[in-house]
């Protein structure tokens, strides 16, 4: 168990411009349980900053700090690729 309870979720936040006010990011909650999570319709080679936050019973943890991450430039096959719009288990180190 967890030194402050179990995870139930995750807030996602990305944007373009990672100076812009947390509140105007784009969210996406991701349930408690999954290790990755595909980010769907962004934009071919462009430059995105990714946070995540940890949620729990009783509430939600620190914001990570941004991490970058720059799309491809030309349309992938419609498959989750490892590196293209996934969060992954080994981003968990910035929490």
């Amino acid at each position: 168990m967890e030194a402050n309870g179990r995870i139930t979720g995750y807030i996602l936040y990305y944007t373009l411009d990672k100076n812009m006010l947390i509140d105007d990011w784009v969210m996406e909650a991701i349930s408690g349980d999954r290790l990755t999570h595909q980010v769907v319709d962004l934009n071919l080679d462009t430059v995105y900053y990714f946070r995540i936050q940890a949620k729990n019973a009783k509430g939600v943890g620190p914001l990570s700090e941004p991490v970058q991450f720059r799309t491809a430039k030309v349309e992938l096959p419609d498959k989750m690729a490892n590196d293209q719009g996934t969060i992954h288990p080994h981003l968990k180190e910035f929490y």
